[in-house]
């Protein structure tokens, strides 16, 4: 309500009680800053992802309030991190208008846990437990590990056995949990097939690139090298592969458009290449299939290979 204008001349005080009004009450200033408060708290989110919305931490005086022109730079860092996740993303923000805003901040391994913020000067800040959890679309298991993809993103995670890099973490560390695979920036897989002591992926996208890594002795990583890798390297170019499967140390691939040929690359002792030899093979080489055969479908064994046709005829090569 409004208070009447003939009443103007009285204290605001006196006409606002006369006549019901309300009057302004003042905004109490913010006190010096001296401690942190989450007041945009972590949510549950899926391994590698960015959490959102936006974890947020202000800075705030003695009993709470913001203050404003606090543009302390905040620092956040996990805490009971029983699976060894990695906090990625921007760290440390400066605040703004009393605020850090952590936009991109990601971990990397399935657990649970919460964050800590810290400041130089000021108390820290816990923030509420969250869960950070992996969804597969598809999983392959080999020898003594095993590696999966996520859904939506095309991660793929690894566990098990790592004596030679088969797991993709950038170690030789066995895993008991999932570790992300480290794949070249911007590449994310479409399918995943593991070997004795290797694996391999079939990128997304047009390239349809075929990326290997781990134990590469007989060349079953097809980089052109018999080096071990610890994390993807490509397949030797030229071919784009619509599927790739993994055997103990050989690796085949099934190029894409109408009329697929089989590729294979690795230990060829037993002829399991298909290549008409029993030589090793640094990068792909075309299976010699009979004239007019093209496969739907090849998969690789401990030391042989078969391939079926659209018809459903079998082949198979090797030992």
């Amino acid at each position: 309500m409004r208070c009447r204008h003939l009443l103007w001349t009285l204290p605001a005080a006196l006409a606002a009680g006369l006549l019901g009004c309300e009057q302004a009450r003042p905004t109490q200033p913010s006190g010096a800053a001296t401690k942190l408060a989450f007041t945009g708290q972590p949510t549950n989110v899926a391994a590698a992802q960015p959490i959102t919305p936006a974890v947020q931490v202000a800075v705030q005086d003695a009993v709470g309030n913001r203050v404003p022109g606090a543009t302390d730079a905040v620092t956040v860092a996990l805490a009971l991190n029983p699976s060894g996740g990695t906090l990625g993303g921007t760290v440390t923000v400066k605040a703004a208008q009393g605020i850090a805003t952590f936009a991109d901040l990601r971990i990397d391994r399935p657990g649970s846990g919460y964050l800590l913020a810290s400041a130089a000067g000021l108390s820290g800040a816990t923030s509420t437990p969250f869960a950070v959890t992996l969804t597969f679309a598809a999983v392959t298991a080999s020898g003594l590990h095993t590696c999966g993809l996520t859904i939506v993103t095309g991660a793929a995670y690894c566990w098990g056995a790592n004596g030679s890099g088969q797991l993709g973490d950038g170690t030789m560390t066995n895993r008991s949990s999932p570790v992300l695979v480290q794949a070249p920036a911007g590449v994310s897989f479409a399918a995943v097939t593991g070997g004795d002591l290797h694996t391999c992926g079939r990128a997304t996208g047009l390239s349809a690139a075929a990326y290997c890594w781990g134990g590469n002795g007989s060349g079953q990583l097809g980089d052109g090298t018999a080096m071990t890798r610890l994390t993807p390297v490509p397949v030797a170019p030229g071919v784009s592969f619509a599927a790739v499967t993994g055997g103990a140390a050989h690796t085949c691939g099934l190029t894409t458009g109408l009329s697929a040929a089989a590729y294979c690359w690795g230990g060829n002792g037993s002829g399991q290449l298909g290549d008409g030899t029993k030589t090793n093979q640094l990068t792909p080489v075309l299976v010699q299939a009979p004239p007019g055969v093209s496969f739907a479908a090849v998969t690789a064994g401990a030391a042989h290979t078969c391939g079926v046709t659209a018809a459903g005829a079998a082949y198979c090569w090797g030992d």
